[in-house]
């Protein structure tokens, strides 16, 4: 459902309110257009750790998060056990919605 929801603006409509679906289009745009995760321009990006992975959160409108993550078959990582994002090509959408973590 997240994939359909991503590559459909009017589904990403009818599942959020207008701001939340607006904002996630143009997050998903900005990922699109860097090299890197670490580039995101807007949304507050910060790593988090959701459930032993490490992950980042980017800022929609009002609470809504989406929530991406490292998707290599071995993620780089630092020596500190922390994601290498400069190094990150593949993510995931983990979740698009309110973070209770």
């Amino acid at each position: 459902m997240l994939r359909d929801i991503c590559e459909s603006e009017v589904l990403a409509y009818q599942m959020f309110d207008a701001d939340t679906a607006k904002s996630l289009i143009a997050r998903l745009a900005d990922l699109r257009a860097v090299d890197k995760v670490s580039q995101i321009p807007v949304g507050n990006p910060e790593s988090i750790d959701r459930d032993g992975e490490k992950c980042i959160k980017i800022e929609l409108a009002r609470k809504e998060l989406m929530i991406i993550c490292a998707n290599h078959s071995n993620n780089p990582m630092l020596s500190n056990n922390e994601v290498e994002w400069d190094k990150v090509s593949r993510i995931k959408i983990c979740s698009i919605g309110e973070y209770d973590g």
